[in-house]
């Protein structure tokens, strides 16, 4: 089952079809821009976001070739799908607005046939900004400065900057990495690594006081926990600064070396084992909110699926008398193998914007959920992922306190395959996501029923 095919049946958005067919898209807006010295050679949808009987975020580039010259260049479009005929107050209401001219063609459109507002990076609705963290004379001369001398003193100079865009997600967040070039105080010269994320509101400060109470406990200091370490929180810009820390992500090297995935379950273990104060909570109640909302969409996407669906849910909820509300943990909250870092010797958290307090196993479901989610979409079988699995719950349980039973993990595992992967399966519609919820539900009856063995039959722990 195809994205156009599904969201055809989207009664809220008839016309979103039309706004995915990249090609249509590249001569809507070849007709609509300036083209008269470029060429729009491909239109490629990097991210959607739908949020079915609503509206939706699709995030385009565009690929620009001068008509007097080879070099070809980008524009990235960040459009805002409502229901046909709600666009024009929109448009009126982001028109009035301070924009920033674009690498080409103007700063806004409103393509009123297709319900469409569209913005050029740098802008956009809520990530303001972005064109700070896109120009280097600002970071070098107003945003830099107050930095370095916190860390290495007012003696430490500045000698150049270099700035790189890593991570954009359109209303979201944006992350960059700065690379600074410091002359210190007995003349060595050395490049300081920093990573900025621009945030769309405060969420930022909130995930800074998180990190720093991580970085001043005893896992950290010890060894037992590696993070990032936090520099500041600028309140007027929403940017979070922290050091940058040498890796790839879990996601890049499990298939390749298996002894990463005891090493995550121990770097979770620390994680859990280190209480925090934590403003967000999570409990059961959330989760559970959390199940009959993506079945309210999956019900919307899907309804071939409906029945299959229900059976799995309905099971979810009964069995929650049965689940243990033992002591809680500090959580990362959105575990999954790029939200781990692999550094030279160790696993490193990353991405702690959601680190909140509750049930331990809450973690592990989402990780597990995960590896059986990017198994299917590598084209495999689900038992492909279940090594990994064993590997991870196994240097887990190696070093934590909290207990693990089978019949819990499975309900959290479940869970996390409804609520988090088949749920953004259809709301964010990534390349092969809509062909797997299927097998998603039916990994999530599996789990919820107790078919999968993942620990001793005596369930105790080691």
């Amino acid at each position: 089952m195809t994205a156009i095919s599904t969201l055809a049946r989207d009664p809220a958005l008839p016309h979103l079809p039309r706004a995915l067919d990249a090609e249509r898209m590249r001569r809507e807006f070849a007709r609509r821009l300036n083209c008269a010295t470029h060429d729009i050679t491909a239109c490629a949808i990097d991210r959607v976001r739908h949020k079915p009987g609503s509206k939706a975020l699709i995030s385009y580039r565009l690929t620009l070739r001068p008509a007097a010259g080879e070099h070809e260049g980008t524009q990235l479009l960040t459009a805002r799908l409502y229901p046909l005929g709600n666009s024009s107050e929109r448009f009126r209401k982001a028109s009035r607005e301070c924009l920033r001219p674009p690498a080409f063609g103007p700063p806004l459109m409103h393509v009123e046939s297709l319900g469409m507002v569209v913005w050029a990076y740098p802008n956009e609705r809520k990530l303001r900004e972005i064109v700070t963290l896109e120009d280097v004379q600002t970071l070098r001369n107003e945003i830099l400065p107050a930095l370095v001398v916190a860390h290495w003193g007012r003696d430490a100079a500045i000698l150049c900057v270099r700035r790189d865009i890593v991570h954009y997600v359109p209303e979201h967040g944006l992350a960059a990495r700065v690379d600074v070039a410091l002359k210190l105080t007995s003349g060595r010269r050395r490049t300081w690594c920093l990573f900025a994320k621009h945030y769309p509101d405060d969420e930022g400060h909130s995930t800074f006081r998180k990190m720093q109470r991580l970085w001043r406990s005893r896992a950290r200091t010890n060894g037992s926990l590696e993070m990032a370490q936090p520099l500041a929180y600028q309140h007027e810009r929403r940017i979070l600064w922290q050091e940058a820390i040498s890796g790839t992500t879990l996601a890049n090297v499990l298939d390749d070396d298996p002894s990463w995935m005891p090493r995550a379950g121990r770097a979770i273990a620390a994680l859990h084992g280190t209480r925090i104060r934590a403003e967000q909570q999570l409990t059961l109640a959330d989760l559970v909110a959390r199940l009959q909302a993506a079945r309210v969409m999956l019900h919307r996407a899907l309804p071939g699926l409906a029945s299959r669906l229900d059976a799995v849910v309905d099971r979810l909820l009964l069995q929650t008398v049965s689940l243990r509300l033992g002591r809680g943990a500090t959580l990362h909250a959105d575990l999954h193998p790029k939200n781990l870092l692999a550094t030279r010797s160790a696993i490193a958290l990353i991405d702690l914007d959601k680190v909140a307090f509750g049930p331990p196993l809450a973690d592990i479901g989402s990780m597990i959920a995960a590896l059986y989610a990017n198994a299917l979409l590598a084209g495999g079988m689900p038992s492909r992922a279940q090594p990994k699995i064993a590997s991870f719950l196994a240097g887990y349980r190696a070093h934590s306190s909290f207990l693990v039973t089978a019949f819990e993990l499975g309900w959290y595992t479940a869970a996390a395959l409804i609520s988090e992967r088949a749920y953004r399966s259809i709301t964010r519609l990534k390349a092969g996501r809509l062909d797997i919820v299927a097998d998603l539900i039916d990994l999530a009856d599996r789990c919820s029923a107790g078919e999968f063995a993942w620990l001793p039959r005596d369930n105790r722990h080691a």
